[in-house]
């Protein structure tokens, strides 16, 4: 094994606690015991940090005067997600003796007798006995929701009064408590690629060795969550609570900043400015650019592709708004391993790491072939828009073709426009939905305000092709124009 070990260690009361649970868990006739143990934990932490309003995207809403009926209809939808895994977790018998109990309990018992059965459960002294702790809190919590959401408007302080509540429930349970590690999870955050192994196991700088551990352990964690966005969800309301794994990688993005900017050159540092090596800068100045993406990367998704997302009620759009963010810190996170591994092995390829690897050149090449179609429709539309002997079918294929580009390029290059021109591409399809092209069409009623406002976003588009072939990654590598060409010839002939 390549990666540090000794960011998984613990004290000795989390370790005891780790090892019962562990062999419990072999216990239990469930595949895939650790991955389901994951997503408890994912989803315990994702509820947590939902409640703070500051991981949450950007929203014009007042939290004061906001309602929180939609949030809340979120956390129902993940809490009945988690009861779904504690039922997978406990095994049939221990399932069916647990609905015994609580009967007994509720129904058959004197008020002293129901004492003692609390006390065990608080006691905890088995993993089981703090599952089913988690599982009557989880169940009451449950209820209290669906009541709440019978009122016409959740409050600031329901809302956060729910969290706290939540949170009591989640911080006093021993073994599931997802917030006991300080570091690493053995479980969980183990690195099983050769290649990545490979390379760190070489390193032979232990401080630089460890923060490398750190960055690639941190980075295959965020991965890790982003695998449990699930877009295959038909409604609305069950689409939208993918957000809280959005909240939960905000809350730890911004310790990670932290820990980039604050501890990794002290770790680093050293007293004698020769046994600073090359390798350490080299590091250090990646590690600069990574902090400074991040920020970047993180406005774009909490400012502009996540922003108000509770308050959207486009089905479409949502999908759209979390397909672009899941994609944006994949290629992130896959980006940035990649980059740490090339510090010591130059020659590694990408795809080595992660079969589904997109290099920033791909990404760039991708986006300046498909900015450039971009150009070439609007242009089009422009052209036939102005033509007054242009046939209605004619400009009804034109804007069918802009309306199938708009799609394909918000699925794929989209992400990997900058920040400071995503809001312009964001507010021209806003625009463009907007429009009533039928009508537009049959009544011939062309504005020239509308003229100018494509007119206006072709010169932004062709402003964009430039930047983009300034890019570093771009320089010496041509256009294939002939290529280019034969995607258009799909959207427009």
């Amino acid at each position: 094994m390549g990666i540090d070990m000794d960011l998984f260690s613990e004290s000795a009361n989390v370790k005891k606690i780790i090892r019962e649970r562990e062999k419990w868990l072999e216990t239990l006739n469930i595949p895939d015991r650790e991955e389901t143990l994951f997503a408890i934990e994912l989803f315990l932490k994702s509820v947590d940090r939902f409640f703070n309003l500051e991981n949450h995207p950007q929203t014009s809403a007042d939290p004061v005067t906001r309602n929180f009926s939609v949030e809340v209809r979120i956390i129902r939808d993940v809490i009945r997600d988690l009861k779904r895994l504690f039922d997978e977790t406990l095994a049939a018998e221990d399932s069916s003796a647990f609905v015994f109990q609580r009967y007994i309990e509720s129904r058959l018992l004197p008020d002293s007798a129901r004492d003692k059965f609390y006390e065990k459960y608080l006691k905890q002294p088995t993993p089981r006995d703090s599952l089913y702790l988690l599982i009557i809190s989880f169940e009451n919590i449950y209820e209290v929701i669906n009541n709440i959401l019978m009122l016409p408007k959740v409050g600031l302080s329901l809302f956060q009064s729910l969290g706290q509540i939540i949170t009591r429930n989640i911080m006093i349970n021993k073994y599931f408590n997802p917030f006991i590690y300080k570091g690493f999870s053995p479980l969980y955050d183990k690195i099983t690629n050769p290649a990545i192994n490979r390379v760190v196991k070489n390193i032979t700088d232990p401080q630089l060795k460890r923060v490398v551990s750190i960055l690639i352990l941190t980075f295959n964690r965020f991965l890790h969550y982003l695998r449990y966005i699930n877009m295959d969800e038909k409604s609305l309301e069950l689409l939208r609570k993918n957000i809280v794994i959005f909240t939960l990688i905000n809350s730890e993005l911004k310790s990670f900043l932290i820990f980039l900017e604050k501890n990794v050159p002290d770790i680093l540092s050293v007293d004698n400015p020769s046994d600073f090596t090359s390798k350490r800068g080299e590091f250090l100045d990646l590690v600069d650019s990574i902090n400074f993406q991040i920020t970047l990367e993180m406005r774009k998704i909490n400012h502009q592709i996540l922003k108000n997302f509770c308050q959207l009620t486009n089905i479409l759009r949502i999908r759209s708004a979390l397909e672009n963010a899941q994609g944006i810190l994949k290629n992130f996170f896959q980006q940035n391993i990649v980059h740490i591994l090339k510090i010591f092995q130059p020659d590694l390829d990408g795809k080595d790491v992660f079969r589904d690897f997109i290099s920033r050149l791909e990404e760039s090449l991708r986006l300046r072939e498909d900015v450039y179609i971009f150009i070439k429709i609007v242009e089009k539309l422009v052209s036939v828009l102005e033509d007054p002997d242009a046939r209605k079918s004619e400009i009804r294929d034109v804007i069918r073709g802009l309306t199938d580009f708009i799609a394909y390029f918000q699925s794929l290059a989209f992400k990997s426009v900058r920040y400071s021109d995503h809001e312009k591409f964001v507010e021209f399809f806003d625009w463009f939905a907007r429009q009533e092209w039928e009508e537009i069409i049959e009544k011939k009623g062309i504005k020239p305000e509308l003229i100018q406002y494509l007119k206006g976003f072709q010169i932004f588009l062709e402003t964009v092709l430039v930047q983009i072939g300034n890019r570093s990654e771009l320089q010496n590598v041509p256009f294939e124009r002939e290529q280019a060409e034969i995607i258009l010839k799909q959207f427009i002939s």
